[in-house]
């Protein structure tokens, strides 16, 4: 897809400015900290730190390539995380060189205050400097006419994605439906799905965006053969989310390809061993640090307000519907006769003390 691309080849091109300026960056601080301090000799040290620098910053942008590329748009506090993530990864190789060469000459003055400005860096870059280069890689040569076909409703959902997507060249020019009545158009209605030829003629369109997947697929198919002859790009909106009420994961495996309600990461045995790993030392820590201080204080409120076991257990179903059992605080009167049901607000069978450890979720640590 022609976005995906454009997307793809943008962040490429922020992340080889995001090298320069980081080079001009790093050796305009050793200019400026070497006016105060006489110890920055070696500069052929500081280029051997320069290049590990550059190299985790690649590491890091390989990593995010296959994630998240996108930069465009995105909300102020999510470039933050990625220009710090940035500059914890240009920092890293640097810190392990030094630790592994051992090395008595680099100023360690210089290194570790060399992230701030990095960090200033990365975030102009990825807000400012990634503006600045769509608008002049996707100029008026290489903007997209868009033609959108279908229904009104669906079409206007798409306006949001389309406002977003104006620095990436694309320019919608109008719509065509066969329907009469709907919500107020952003774009003028050109016509009906007949008119999709003289439309694409007439305005110069460059890709059409089919905005819903249509009941009848002789028509999908006399679009795409119309397409095709013209030479126009043809797109389908994806509504497989609002079809099956679910969200939808494509993936395709030895040429067979799939449609899934569920990512299972943790049928990678790599994932899953990581994560068995976090569960125990985090769950060793709460144990030994956390769950004692805890369980003394839970005691007393029980013991003040309402007296009896400690915990609560209470049998559960988990993965592929296999019974488990849980362990909380306990939070109710031992006598009740529905201790099963679901708690409600102001709930008689909770006692007082049971309320607030529900209302921060401590009665859920033991588990």
């Amino acid at each position: 897809m022609i976005v995906t691309q454009r997307i793809r080849g943008l962040f490429w091109l922020v992340v080889m400015t995001q090298l320069l300026v980081v080079s001009l960056v790093y050796w305009g601080h050793f200019l400026v900290m070497g006016s105060f301090y006489t110890d920055l000799a070696m500069p052929e040290r500081y280029i051997l730190y320069n290049l590990l620098m550059l190299g985790g910053i690649v590491l890091e942008a390989i990593y995010r390539y296959d994630r998240n590329p996108g930069l465009i748009n995105r909300p102020l506090a999510q470039l933050h995380l990625v220009s710090l993530r940035q500059t914890i990864a240009a920092a890293v190789p640097v810190f392990f060189g030094l630790v592994a060469a051992k090395d008595p000459v680099i100023s360690r003055v210089f290194l570790f205050t060399a992230p701030i400005p990095l960090y200033a860096t990365f975030l102009f870059a990825n807000y400012q400097v990634s503006r600045w280069i769509a608008r002049a890689t996707f100029r008026e040569t290489q903007t997209e006419k868009v033609l959108l076909v279908g229904s009104r409703f669906k079409a206007q959902k798409m306006r949001s994605w389309l406002e977003r997507k104006k620095l990436l060249g694309l320019v919608p020019i109008g719509l065509l439906t066969n329907e009469e009545n709907g919500p107020q158009m952003d774009w003028p209605v050109l016509g009906g799905t007949e008119d999709l030829e003289s439309v694409v003629k007439k305005h110069q369109i460059r890709q059409v965006i089919l905005v819903e997947f249509p009941a009848v697929t002789d028509f999908l198919y006399t679009m795409i053969s119309l397409c095709e002859n013209l030479g126009v790009r043809l797109v389908v909106v994806s509504d497989l989310d609002e079809t099956f009420r679910h969200t939808v994961l494509y993936s395709e495996d030895d040429g067979v390809s799939f449609f899934s309600m569920r990512e299972e990461q943790l049928e990678n045995p790599i994932n899953r061993g990581i994560k068995r790993t976090v569960d125990i030392l985090v769950a060793l820590f709460v144990v030994v640090v956390i769950l004692p201080p805890m369980m003394l204080l839970v005691w007393l409120f029980q013991r003040l307000q309402s007296p009896g076991p400690l915990f609560f257990r209470q049998t559960r179903a988990g993965m592929e519907n296999r019974p488990f059992e849980i362990i909380k605080f306990r939070t109710m009167h031992v006598k009740n006769p529905n201790a099963a049901s679901q708690a409600t607000l102001n709930d008689p069978r909770v006692f007082l003390a049971g309320r607030l450890l529900r209302r921060y979720s401590i009665d859920e640590l033991p588990q």
